[in-house]
């Protein structure tokens, strides 16, 4: 069994994101060596609190507890406060138990895997730049004619203009194309393959090798922006964005030697312009 956390704040910075990768045999104390089975039901004795105490609010290690009732448990002074104000005062020394879910708390979604027809996605991509490539010779040899003032702008994609006007994105570009496709996708999942950057403006070239065994790390996955439409974090100006997320991990999937081993995480932004830079 092997298990990637990733771990962020809402802070908009690089260091506030964290991946860590876990390993275990396939018999283990821990999990079942079976998948499990969506019923409620399903094997209720497994539980985290058998080994640990979390906290009652976010679910993380929780060193404290209620000093009164002594038996709900919380991870921050803060967490404490919240679930006194929002239920716990109530019950706090009975035998009633409030199921609620914390407001301060992302929304849990299901992720759903569906397989990328990749053939499908780079005939497309390859389609749409041979177009962009010729309407851009059109373009150029009107200007060389002085008969490129007959075009209105607005009868010219903005795109091509800024083909013709800046540098172009090619990056960029592929990005868009592939997303249209899958407008909701919120994870690309190739282990060993490559990055879908956003934009060519900035390039992974330097990744750190693994921090257990010194040995090389590959790219597994990306997260991708649209999750930060789920996420539903508030002023955008003010928490955390990106453009994508690549997460880097030892080739060898060597064994942690402390349970954990932390794996390389590389943020790009979107670049519009020099002015622009996050």
């Amino acid at each position: 069994m092997r298990i990637l956390n990733v771990e962020c704040s809402k802070l908009n910075k690089n260091g506030n994101l964290k991946v860590f990768r876990s390993q275990l045999p396939k018999l283990n104390e821990f999990y079942p060596s079976e998948p499990p089975i969506e019923q409620s039901d399903w094997r209720t004795d497994i539980s985290v609190n058998k080994w640990v105490k979390t906290c009652y609010i976010c679910g993380i290690l929780a060193p404290s507890h209620c000093s009164k009732c002594k038996t709900v448990n919380y991870c921050c002074r803060a967490h404490q406060i919240y679930d006194w104000k929002h239920g716990h005062k109530e019950i706090c020394g009975s035998n009633k138990k409030i199921i609620r879910k914390p407001e301060i708390l992302l929304n849990e979604y299901e992720i759903v895997i569906e397989r990328e027809d990749k053939k499908d996605t780079d005939d497309s991509i390859k389609e749409e730049e041979e177009e962009e490539e010729e309407e851009i010779k059109k373009y150029e040899a009107m200007v060389q004619k002085g008969e490129a003032g007959i075009f209105q702008n607005e009868d010219m994609p903005n795109e091509l203009l800024n083909m013709v006007n800046e540098k172009e994105d090619k990056l960029f570009s592929t990005f868009l194309s592939t997303v249209d496709k899958y407008p909701h996708q919120i994870l690309r999942y190739d282990r060993g393959g490559n990055i879908l950057y956003i934009s060519g403006e900035s390039k992974i070239d330097n990744i750190p090798r693994c921090s257990e065994c010194n040995g090389e790390r590959q790219f597994e996955f990306q997260i991708m922006p649209q999750l930060l439409n789920f996420l539903d974090l508030g002023n955008p100006l003010k928490c955390i964005d990106w453009g994508i997320l690549a997460v880097f991990t030892c080739i060898k999937s060597c064994v942690p030697k402390n349970g954990y081993s932390k794996e390389y995480i590389w943020k790009q932004d979107i670049i519009e312009n020099d002015s622009n830079k996050k």
